[in-house]
């Protein structure tokens, strides 16, 4: 809808970055300033990354991440996750945590680094963010406590990859690895088509 209304109205003339700004802001009522600042006019990159995780507040980061720790109990699973911007800017995303085997994300926890506290009953989640400028660039820190039904398989930070991010692999609290197999060796194996 709103595509449509800038091609009638531009139809034939040049629109420039300023105008569709403008025309942007009219259309949601938000101000697209920061969006347009980092992403058109900049050059810098986000980069989220998961620091560490606690489960029934054991430590679980860095190499010991790859440990899994079973929990005999059916009592809710307590985790905090703490969550770092490494890059540039601040951007929104989204904390997914897979309980069940497969690709999938079952519970998603909105992250908004601009807000201090943020309580989310639905999903059992304290959101707490700090947010500071360091060189001239924005640096937050988020910590995530959430009670699960069970200990989570995997965590990963903008688990749909929709941010530019600068460095994937530290998006996830575990490595993932993607493979495939291929009965033949053929030029698409030899060449990386993706942006990872």
């Amino acid at each position: 809808d709103f595509m449509r209304g800038i091609y009638r109205k531009y139809h034939f003339r040049i629109l420039r970055v300023a105008d569709f700004q403008r025309e942007l802001e009219d259309y949601t009522h938000h101000s697209w300033d920061d969006f347009f600042r980092f992403w058109v006019y900049g050059t810098g990159q986000c980069d989220w990354a998961v620091e560490r995780v606690e489960i029934n507040e054991k430590k679980v980061g860095g190499l010991a991440a790859q440990v899994r720790l079973h929990s005999r109990n059916e009592s809710p699973t307590q985790v905090v996750i703490y969550l770092k911007q490494q890059g540039d800017f601040n951007e929104p995303t989204t904390l997914g945590i897979r309980l069940q085997p497969g690709s999938d994300y079952q519970i998603r926890v909105p992250i908004h680094p601009d807000m201090p506290l943020l309580e989310l009953a639905d999903v059992h989640a304290v959101v707490t963010a700090v947010s500071e400028q360091v060189g001239g660039k924005q640096r937050a820190r988020v910590r995530v406590e959430i009670s699960l039904p069970s200990e989570p398989l995997q965590i990963s930070v903008d688990p749909d990859r929709i941010l530019l991010d600068q460095e994937q692999t530290n998006n996830h609290w575990k490595r993932e690895f993607r493979w495939h197999l291929s009965p033949l060796l053929t030029v698409v194996d030899e060449v990386d088509v993706s942006n990872a």
